[in-house]
């Protein structure tokens, strides 16, 4: 197996520049995955969630699963519980969220030759106290007023949303297998090797080149995002287990900026692991 060595190469011309969609500038779920991509029914987990928040306000955030086996809208599986216990879960400063269970009748849905069925896991974050759902909704249960208004909001939470502003407020939803294979037969997240440890640099006019390892058993893919200019493309395969990318401070940026730098890599059954760096804006 050749072993990744990640490298960073800095002070190299811009022969291009940087790709709208990897710029982040407002609050914003970057990845939300959980401790394992595939769990069986009665099996608790737990997320961890990265934001983006480069206005640095701070956030509050909520995470649910939600299992619908009706028309979009329908109340989730979850809810037949009678309570928030154990599907929805608050996200702490650290972007993390613990003691999600998935639903035993989850076990119903996999007969026969069905080997695994899939979950929605929704996060929503929002700028402090924007959000009132994420406050209210863990703790409730069937026999409180405002059980039926959050069941809505929580079973569809993109309609509940439509009419809000679209700043301050991001919402992601991603899946999660549920099966009842063996812990050693199941899919797991890449795994990463080595990677920069030092903050990227490069002037307004210039670029930067790192390079990441990261190993799985799939093929995997690169997402990368920054808080400030942006990387050369969103997508980047991953080959031999390593990955190089070119980050572009912007040419409107100036000497001292910072930014934070997302890179997330998935394996497109729900495997996903995220590397965090920084980067800074040098003298021109």
């Amino acid at each position: 197996m050749v072993r990744a060595l990640a490298i960073l190469l800095l002070g190299l011309g811009a022969c291009g520049g940087p790709s709208e969609e990897t710029l982040i500038d407002e609050l914003r779920v970057v990845a939300s995955i959980p401790s394992t991509p595939e769990v069986a029914p009665g099996e608790a987990f737990g997320v961890q969630v990265t934001i983006a928040d480069p206005s640095n306000g701070g956030f509050d955030a909520l995470t649910w699963m939600c299992t619908t086996v009706g028309p979009p809208g329908s109340p989730c599986l979850e809810s037949q519980r009678g309570n928030t216990a154990g599907w929805v879960a608050r996200v702490d400063a650290e972007g993390t969220a613990q003691d999600l269970v998935v639903d035993a009748a989850m076990g119903g849905l996999l007969m026969n030759e069905t080997e695994e069925v899939r979950t929605t896991l929704w996060t929503l974050t929002c700028e402090p106290g924007e959000c009132s759902i994420i406050s209210g909704a863990p703790g409730l249960t069937s026999r409180d007023s405002a059980w039926t208004n959050s069941l809505t909001e929580l079973s569809d939470p993109t309609e509940a949303l439509k009419d809000r502003p679209l700043e301050g407020v991001s919402l992601a939803r991603r899946s999660i297998v549920i099966s009842n294979r063996e812990p050693s037969s199941r899919n797991r997240h890449p795994r990463l090797l080595e990677a920069p440890s030092e903050p990227v640099s490069a002037a307004p006019n210039s670029s930067s080149m790192l390079t990441i390892g990261a190993s799985d058993e799939e093929q995997i893919s690169a997402f990368a995002y920054a808080t400030l200019g942006g990387f050369g493309q969103p997508e980047t395969a991953v080959e031999a287990e390593t990955v190089a990318l070119e980050w572009f401070p912007g040419a409107e940026s100036t000497e001292g900026q910072t930014a934070d730098l997302f890179v997330v890599f998935t394996d497109g059954r729900g495997g996903e692991t995220v590397w965090t760096g920084q980067a800074e804006v040098g003298a021109p």
